[in-house]
């Protein structure tokens, strides 16, 4: 695929609306430590021991054409980790993980769609 094919499309990407969230310090009987929960986009929190990933992205299937304007990375996990460490403070450190590469398409004026590579294929000209 050259920039401007016209692409035929089975799927794209959308955001999961999941997140992570830091209550301060809290008291247990082992000790004293931030807490984390993972929040889903209706509101509703579970709390988190000492690691957790999400998906940022979820794949929605739909048929649709458009024109191919490029490639694009997006990292497609989040990771929550708890680290004890004498050199610095205890606490939760959050990184994205797991780069993926999708392809921009545009399916209608001033309208994008990321699709994963495998769901994109020219179209016949």
């Amino acid at each position: 695929m050259k920039l401007g094919d016209k692409v035929k499309c089975t799927g794209y990407i959308t955001k999961t609306g999941l997140w992570f969230k830091v209550y301060p310090k809290k008291e247990t009987p082992e000790n004293i430590c931030d807490v984390c929960v993972l929040v889903d986009q209706d509101g509703k929190e579970d709390e988190i021991d000492s690691w957790a990933r999400c998906d940022k992205y979820i794949v929605k299937s739909k048929l649709f054409t458009g024109i191919y304007v490029g490639i694009t990375n997006k990292y497609t996990k989040f990771d929550a980790d708890y680290v004890e460490n004498e050199y610095s403070d205890d606490g939760w450190v959050f990184s994205s993980v797991s780069p993926q590469k999708f392809a921009v398409v545009y399916y209608a004026e001033n309208k994008k769609r990321l699709v994963p590579l495998d769901m994109v294929e020219e179209v016949g000209k």
